[in-house]
């Protein structure tokens, strides 16, 4: 066989398989290894973990965590938001280089938290945890945008540190729990 015909013969066996592949995800035949992977194929707007109570006529500004998707108790981020979207339960953050305003808020042990971070200036920003148990817990905003997270406070009553972790940033503060 001459080497161009072997070749297609590869080539034609990988676009077979990537089109059984297609139709195995697509047919839900893949669901239980593909949710494990936090892998999803339904629209986002169908998917949501918000609070109960909260809902943005159906558009999906809470998906899932990429850990496990489906898990109401991961945490959540929204997609970008406008200021009038910014639910009336959440704590609203804003964060520049210097730091967070305000740098500390207060929540109960085991409620529902939801946050807004928003980042007025002209640089990206992240939202993260130091604690290890609250790993999951991230957001990152770019320039002039808002997104929402939504996590479980800790069991543990405490004071657990946030911060950005951009480059050049000074931006600590504190999440008491009660």
């Amino acid at each position: 066989m001459e080497k161009h015909h072997i070749w297609g013969w590869v080539l034609g066996g990988i676009v077979v398989a990537l089109l059984l592949i297609y139709f195995a995800v697509s047919n839900g035949v893949l669901s239980p290894l593909t949710e494990k992977l936090g892998i999803t194929t339904a629209e986002p707007a169908k998917r949501s973990n918000a609070p109960a109570g909260i809902s943005y006529d159906q558009t999906d500004l809470y998906s899932t965590s990429s850990v496990v998707t489906g898990a109401p108790e991961l945490p959540g981020q929204s997609l970008p938001i406008t200021e009038t979207q910014i639910p009336k339960s959440a704590i609203k953050l804003s964060v520049e280089r210097s730091g967070f305003t305000p740098a500390s808020f207060t929540v109960q042990r085991n409620q529902t938290v939801v946050v807004s971070l928003t980042s007025p200036g002209n640089r990206s920003h992240t939202f993260l945890f130091d604690d290890p148990s609250l790993s999951a817990v991230a957001v990152g905003v770019a320039p002039g945008e808002t997104r929402v997270i939504t996590f479980t406070a800790p069991a543990k009553a405490g004071n657990y540190t946030f911060r950005s972790n951009v480059p050049g940033d000074a931006a600590v503060g504190t999440m008491i729990v009660k």
